[in-house]
């Protein structure tokens, strides 16, 4: 923490305020219910006492059985609408609007529900989107790119029938995570089945580089980069509009998984470059001639020296997720309307051109974030540069 707080003390005035936009919205993000709310924080009366923000139905179940009680104490969220709230006495309305005594501090949308609790919402679904699909696409690329920049072609010994076995269950499951099958009603959430899905390759490809007995070479590396090539050479919003009629309805996890489809083979491209220019160093020697073994080489001494250069392709990978989830949910591929994106709310602009609020507003916020993330991509790419140009090691 002391380390963080330094270093965030000598960074320059534009990459602290790209930190402090990045922590606002961060906190949008985990306290939006509490901020934007058609139901009180915190109420006392003598039937019924706790948190209408947590327990939603129970409040509603209560004012309906008591017919709108007057409460003792209360504490009303800053603003009194949730991001689907109807706003049944107010129709489409500019910013700084009050009429009827309902505040609308950047307008109404065309379905009448207030513009800042969409935003103050949308950041939940813009960060959860970017920093969730760039942690998995981060897994996938450090997992391949290190054994396509280590081993190369000629340096992966595998089990002939094992190896068969391997990639006859992967085709299985994947089938299974990916169909409208019958394994739908056992396990119905798709985030689940991706997450069962990555956790069985990770455990097989484990078991797979342990195995001994009848051995066969593989070009591990020529495998990864024509992987590469393939989802390169298809153009990322086909991809997606393919893979989308395969899942189905689209959900929050399904975008997620979807947007770290196509964010891995950057990352991966970006480790096997690193990986194969930091294997040639003499330290990599040495480790590997005291008995070391190939996977703890990787983890202890490889890694951790391209961390900075990680933590860029992330923060870049954050902006590029973020403008791919808008982008989607503008053109109307993305999450369902009754969702709140920023995406949703700019393409409302469309069909409202007079209304100017639905085009500046989330156009705004999605810049922002996107400048922020560049900001601090290209700040933590100059601090990984100067320690390069210094010779300046992490282990």
């Amino acid at each position: 923490m002391k380390n963080i707080i330094l270093y965030l003390r000598i960074s320059p005035i534009r990459v602290k305020l790209a930190v402090g936009f990045m922590v606002v919205m961060l906190f949008f993000a985990v306290a939006g219910r509490f901020l934007a709310n058609d139901v009180p924080i915190y109420v006392t009366h003598h039937k019924w006492t706790g948190f209408p923000v947590l327990e939603k139905s129970s409040y509603l179940s209560f004012k309906q059985d008591y017919a709108n009680p007057k409460v003792q104490f209360q504490i009303k969220t800053p603003i009194p609408y949730a991001a689907t709230s109807i706003d049944y006495t107010n129709g489409l309305v500019g910013p700084f609007n009050w009429k009827y005594g309902n505040r609308h501090l950047l307008g109404t949308d065309s379905y009448n529900r207030d513009v800042m609790a969409g935003l103050i919402y949308g950041s939940r679904v813009a960060l959860l989107v970017g920093i969730l699909s760039n942690l998995i696409a981060l897994l996938i690329g450090i997992f391949l790119g290190s054994l396509s920049g280590y081993f190369g072609n000629n340096g992966v010994l595998i089990g002939r029938n094992y190896l068969l076995s391997f990639i006859f269950l992967e085709i299985i499951l994947l089938y299974l995570i990916l169909s409208n099958s019958f394994i739908e009603f056992y396990i119905p959430s798709f985030g689940f089945r991706m997450a069962i899905f990555l956790v069985f390759t990770y455990l097989l490809a484990y078991k797979l580089f342990r195995q001994r007995g009848k051995l066969v070479r593989v070009p591990i590396d020529i495998i990864i980069t024509k992987l590469l090539e393939v989802f390169h050479s298809i153009p990322g919003l086909m991809l997606l509009l393919g893979i989308s009629v395969v899942v189905g309805t689209m959900s929050l996890l399904k975008l997620t998984f979807l947007v770290a489809l196509l964010r891995w083979p950057a990352i991966t491209r970006l480790v096997r470059a690193e990986v194969m220019k930091i294997k040639q160093n003499s330290f990599i020697e040495t480790a590997k001639s005291l008995g070391i073994g190939d996977f703890r080489v990787i983890y202890r001494h490889i890694l951790p020296n391209i961390f900075n250069q990680l933590m860029v392709a992330f923060a870049f990978g954050v902006a590029s997720s973020i403008l791919m989830e808008a982008a989607l949910s503008f053109l109307g591929l993305g999450l369902p309307p009754d969702q709140i994106t920023w995406g949703l709310l700019l393409s409302q602009a469309r069909t409202n051109p007079a209304a100017w609020w639905l085009a500046l507003f989330p156009g705004l916020m999605i810049s922002l974030i996107i400048l922020s993330c560049y900001v601090i991509g290209n700040y933590l790419w100059g601090s990984s540069s100067t320690k390069l140009k210094t010779g300046e090691s992490i282990i």
